[in-house]
């Protein structure tokens, strides 16, 4: 029997908002999306439960409530009280496991709701197992870093509590590849510092000095008033970039993936690595670096060809692909049907199993 269930995004932008909406579409239950703008992510950590408590006068009406992380869910769940139902807790990423740059301090009261929100769910889902090992991990380091008595069983009752479940992608939009002549590499990424792009203009810089033939497309959000990587990045490949910035139409978007033949990837933080699949699955070869979530959602046969160890690997990994592709043929045909395990239509019965278990826990 189906499910009445509330979906709770505080954060509705980007890969957010493609989860909620591709969960809503698939979903074999009746999914009734509360939203507000991806603004302000710090805020909305504090007073979104605030304001979407606000939209949802009768909670109790839903079988389940699916909430994503960038929430306080002890200020929800106490606003909604005895009418608060099921609570499961989608983790799309998380203060505790950011790697903050050197002159910043972590933000530990953000780390500690993280945490909070964990144990006060009634079920948790991480994006990648990568992600929960090392939120648990984490979790364990904070709690003996806490002054007086330290809450060991945070540990053991998170780790019992939470799974695995990947986010789904859409793939109604691929094309067929457009016919082009030179090579173009892509970057797809939001334009972060943990997404680490100055490995990648490096090696695109030190590759046109060689003379080596390609085309740059980069894409992807801008929340920066001056992302400095990037201005100082391009001035180097002007003459070779064919596409700079973010696109707002998804169709558009997938047009350019699918016109692209090599994805790179210099982050230095990526639970899962949703734009990542999506480049592939639209024919992009891949250059990953070995960590992270990347052996995890690339199949391992594909490892030795797909994961690089250093900068200079890089550099040479990349010049070696293209000067050998011919981008007018298909890529890697292989490689982009194993990204189809991570399709809606595959992921989203077990979304309905997880929603269906934690209501029929709750009524036992």
């Amino acid at each position: 029997m189906p499910l009445n269930v509330l979906l709770v995004e505080s954060f509705y932008g980007g890969s957010h908002a493609a989860f909620a909406d591709g969960l809503a579409r698939h979903s074999s239950h009746t999914i009734t999306l509360v939203t507000l703008p991806a603004q302000n992510w710090r805020w909305r950590t504090r007073i979104a439960a605030f304001e979407l408590a606000a939209q949802i006068p009768d909670p109790q009406r839903y079988d389940v409530a699916l909430v994503t992380d960038l929430i306080d869910l002890a200020d929800l769940r106490a606003i909604w009280g005895r009418l608060c139902p099921p609570v499961l807790l989608y983790v799309h990423e998380s203060q505790l496991t950011y790697p903050h740059p050197k002159d910043r301090n972590p933000d530990m009261n953000t780390a500690l709701q993280d945490i909070k929100n964990c144990l006060l769910a009634d079920r948790v889902l991480f994006n990648s197992q990568f992600h929960r090992t090392q939120f648990l991990k984490s979790t364990r380091e904070l709690v003996s870093r806490l002054p007086g008595e330290q809450p060991l069983t945070w540990h053991d009752t998170l780790r019992d509590k939470s799974g695995v479940l990947y986010p789904g992608i859409e793939t109604d939009m691929l094309i067929g590849r457009p016919a082009h002549r030179i090579p173009r590499v892509l970057w797809s990424h939001r334009w972060e510092y943990d997404k680490r792009p100055r490995p990648f203009f490096r090696a695109l810089a030190a590759l046109a000095k060689q003379e080596v033939p390609f085309e740059v497309v980069v894409l992807g959000e801008n929340p920066q008033l001056k992302p400095v990587e990037f201005l100082n990045g391009k001035p180097a490949l002007a003459d070779r970039i064919i596409r700079w910035g973010y696109v707002e139409s998804r169709q558009e978007y997938w047009n350019w993936l699918c016109a692209c033949d090599v994805v790179v990837s210099t982050a230095i933080q990526e639970n899962f690595g949703i734009a990542m699949v999506e480049a592939i699955l639209a024919g992009c070869q891949p250059l990953l670096p070995r960590g992270l979530s990347y052996p995890e959602i690339i199949p391992t046969a594909f490892h030795e060809a797909v994961l690089y160890d250093s900068h200079s690997e890089l550099t040479e990994r990349l010049r070696t692909l293209l000067q050998a592709i011919d981008p007018q043929q298909p890529g890697d045909a292989q490689l982009s049907a194993a990204m189809q395990r991570y399709a809606w239509p595959v992921l989203a019965p077990r979304y309905d199993d997880e929603l269906t278990r934690i209501r029929l826990h709750r009524a036992s």
